[in-house]
């Protein structure tokens, strides 16, 4: 009323009611499925002329940003929200506009279509359908495997495989879920990594080179696995590998073995590579050490001749120990004999360190080592050390009986 006041003040007379032009006058459309569509309807008169009013919608998922409009073109912003719904729903209601021209209902209705992905839904009839579409396109099947509507697929509609899904979701990796949902449904074998050679031997090298370690995949599909290094020598500049370090199934990993790290003789090592499923080791065997640098031949046999010394000595200090437990030593003291054998056991632990220098880990240093384990009562050690190169001192048989001999003896 104001605003006719003052046009009337001002002395603009409106020769004839306003007549308002509504653009378009019924809305029927389409929207996908999933989302929050704007669109706009325009009001006006005729004559160009000031129009205001308010805009109300009947249905709760058509939203009109601003109720209150005014001017001379107004444009009317609303939202479709069709999230979680399906493409056999439609969304249908009108505007209603109280204005200074009068009243005006605008009908629309929308019908909701499914995109592509949608349509993909619908023909994954069963889980092995959903596999062979991650085979060729696994972009595809993870937009997939997160989309809302995943669950109205038709092989979804099984309430294991549903449990399944639910109870996987939204935990972790988004590729590796996408694997575990297919290798629990049976609808691809897990992936298993494998290496040519299970054993690599290097001679003796001047410099650092690097190197490479094929591991195979042995089906398609998403594998994470962790390398780690056994062996000061064997250095890793990349421990950690996915899928896309895969070229045709095939993935290197680059490691260095380091010759300034290697002592004289043989050297050994291992690289495991591990996934959450299994693991494999790999055996690495270095021969290192400068010859320049190595102790002569002739050392090797002083230190053995030396150990054996110490070794009779202490058999015979354990033979004096036993005549006075049973009397037949007139003097002396036990203390004194006690921490005599305690003295040779020093002395043979340095002379085998000695060898091991010279020669490295052969399999007659861990018998030495174990048998002075035994000698200080640490059976568990000596246990662990005949474990860890219990197939070496088995191969003994064949190559050295006498040895195996050492080796039985001390097993026993």
């Amino acid at each position: 009323m104001r605003e006719r006041i003052n046009r009337l003040s001002k002395g603009l007379l409106d020769s004839e009611a306003l007549r308002l032009v509504i653009s378009p006058e019924e809305l029927t459309d389409t929207v996908y499925a999933g989302e929050v569509t704007r669109k706009t309807i325009t009001v006006a008169d005729e004559e160009s002329r000031y129009v205001k009013g308010l805009v109300y919608s009947s249905n709760i998922r058509v939203r009109v940003v601003n109720n209150a409009f005014g001017g001379v073109r107004n444009r009317i912003t609303f939202e479709i929200d069709s999230m979680y719904l399906t493409q056999k729903d439609v969304i249908a209601g009108a505007f209603y506009l109280v204005t200074n021209a009068g009243e005006r209902k605008v009908p629309y209705s929308f019908s909701i279509a499914v995109e592509a992905s949608g349509r993909t839904l619908e023909s994954l009839n069963t889980v092995e359908d959903f596999a062979e579409l991650a085979r060729k396109d696994q972009e595809t099947a993870l937009r997939l495997f997160e989309y809302q509507d995943f669950v109205e697929a038709p092989f979804m509609q099984d309430i294991h495989t549903r449990a399944l899904y639910d109870g996987l979701k939204s935990r972790g990796n988004r590729q590796n879920l996408l694997e575990e949902f297919l290798v629990a449904l049976k609808a691809k074998e897990p992936v298993r990594l494998e290496v040519e050679s299970h054993h690599l031997s290097f001679e003796k090298q001047e410099k650092p080179t690097k190197q490479w370690l094929e591991v195979h995949a042995s089906t398609w599909g998403y594998v994470q696995f962790q390398v780690s290094a056994d062996g000061d020598f064997l250095e890793l500049p990349k421990k950690f590998f996915t899928l896309q370090d895969f070229k045709d199934g095939v993935c290197k990993v680059g490691y260095i073995v380091n010759p300034a790290r290697l002592h004289g003789g043989r050297n050994l090592g291992a690289f495991l590579i591990a996934t959450i499923r299994d693991f494999e080791l790999v055996h690495v065997e270095a021969q290192g050490g400068d010859e320049d640098l190595k102790l002569p031949r002739s050392a090797h046999r002083e230190n053995l001749s030396r150990y054996l010394s110490l070794r009779l000595q202490y058999e015979l200090e354990l033979l004096k120990q036993s005549k006075k437990e049973n009397g037949w030593q007139e003097s002396g003291g036990q203390e004194n004999s006690g921490a005599a054998g305690r003295s040779f056991i020093g002395q043979m632990r340095q002379e085998t360190e000695n060898l091991r220098r010279i020669n490295g880990e052969t399999p007659l240093i861990v018998l030495l080592q174990a048998e002075i384990a035994l000698m200080e009562g640490q059976e568990s050690r000596a246990d662990g050390l005949l474990e860890n190169r219990r197939g070496e001192l088995l191969d003994l048989r064949r190559e050295e009986p006498e040895l195996y001999c050492f080796y039985q003896y001390l097993l026993h």
